[in-house]
Parts: structure tokens; C-alpha cells; sequence
């Protein structure tokens, strides 16, 4: 038996234009559990919101806990090696899975996730290589990149980075932050861009000691 709710958006307070519809079949419903097909499908073909992917995903069915959660299927995650993790109970924060929030349950990307549709925007993001750090996005809140110096390398006064991509949509920030330096030092902080070159229309950067 199949059942959906009715979809949210596309004018809701923070739909941003897109469209959000919850479906689930029932596989099987026994004194052992009830068991669930629930499917999340996400229109955004309209959205004019600020960011550039989908990293974290928490529908609520039902008003109690879970006896268990297992991801059937997801949109590829944007950046290599990237996948979407075990669903855990709980709702979604800013970060991605917050673990609280009873009803809901959770999924989110260990990249940078699901790539909106909407063919207006221009795929963006700040991703570290291997050169200096562990490959993987930089973290991203409020349209800022923030570029911490353990994610560099010192050379005498100066501190590198090193990127696998570094593209900023219109209104984005990328951040770079350092400590000063003893005897007077004051370091510079260059960036590397790697397999290809940057995008940065409109760029607003921002050296922090």
C-alpha cells in the first residue's frame, strides 16, 4: 500500500522555491515492527536559495523512534570518494544530522552532496587535494569557505594551501586564517588551485592573522 503526503513549496518560508514531496509504501506490518519504503523526492528545478547542494535529508513519519534505518538509495554525492552515511535518528541542523528530534530520522553526505538542479547556478566549491591536508571540502556555512592554517603548510613565513577545486558563486566568501608569527613575522597565505582554474565572479577574499 502506497501513501504520500502533500508536497511543500514552492513559497514556503525556507523552501526556496523548490518542492518537497514524502511517499512510503508499506512492506509489511506484524507485532515484530512495522516496515517502510519512505521516499524524499526534491524539485529543484526552481530553487534560488544560496547554496549549490542537498548534504543533509530528514523526513518525519511518525511521532515516536525507529527500530532501525537503511538507506535504500540517494543521488550521487558531489566530490570523489563521497558517499551518503547510515541514516541515524534525529533531525537536521546547519552542520548536517543533528541526532534530535523525535520522529525524525536522517541521512547526510560525507562530500559536499547532491547537486541542486537548477541549470542557473554554477556548480561552486572549495575542495582540499592531498598536497598538504586530507582531501575534502573546506567547511562552508553562511556563503563562507573557511581556510584553517592546519590545513596549509608553513614555508619559512609562508603558509600554503592547496586545492583540487576553489570556486565561489556570487556572494560567496572564501576565508583564510593564520596565527602571527614570532619575531615580528608576518606570514602570507598564497593559494594553489589545482586541475583547473578557479571561478570567482564578484570574488570577496578575506587573509585573517
Amino acid at each position: 500500500m502506497g501513501a504520500f503526503a502533500s508536497s511543500i513549496g514552492p513559497s514556503c518560508g525556507s523552501c526556496f522555491n523548490s518542492v518537497y514531496t514524502l511517499t512510503y509504501n508499506t512492506v509489511s506490518i506484524d507485532s515484530s515492527g512495522d516496515v517502510y519504503d519512505v521516499f524524499v523526492n526534491i524539485n529543484t528545478t526552481n530553487y534560488n536559495g544560496g547554496g549549490l547542494e542537498i548534504n543533509a535529508v530528514a523526513p518525519k513519519i511518525i511521532s515516536g523512534s525507529y527500530l532501525s534505518l537503511q538507506l535504500l538509495s540517494a543521488p550521487p554525492s558531489q566530490l570523489s570518494g563521497s558517499s551518503w552515511g547510515t541514516p541515524i535518528a534525529g533531525g537536521a541542523a546547519a552542520s548536517g544530522c543533528s541526532g534530535s528530534g523525535s520522529g525524525f530520522f536522517c541521512d547526510e553526505s560525507t562530500g559536499l552532496g547532491a547537486a541542486v538542479s537548477n541549470g542557473s547556478f554554477s556548480k561552486s566549491g572549495v575542495v582540499f587535494d592531498k598536497s598538504f591536508t586530507n582531501p575534502g571540502p573546506a567547511p562552508f556555512a553562511n556563503s563562507n569557505y573557511m581556510i584553517p592554517p592546519e590545513k596549509g603548510r608553513q614555508f619559512g613565513p609562508n603558509l600554503f594551501h592547496s586545492f583540487s577545486q576553489f570556486d565561489l558563486a556570487n556572494g560567496d566568501v572564501a576565508t583564510f586564517s593564520g596565527s602571527r608569527q614570532p619575531s615580528g613575522k608576518r606570514p602570507m597565505t598564497s593559494c594553489l588551485a589545482r586541475k583547473k582554474l578557479p571561478r570567482m565572479p564578484g570574488t570577496r577574499m578575506f587573509v585573517l592573522r
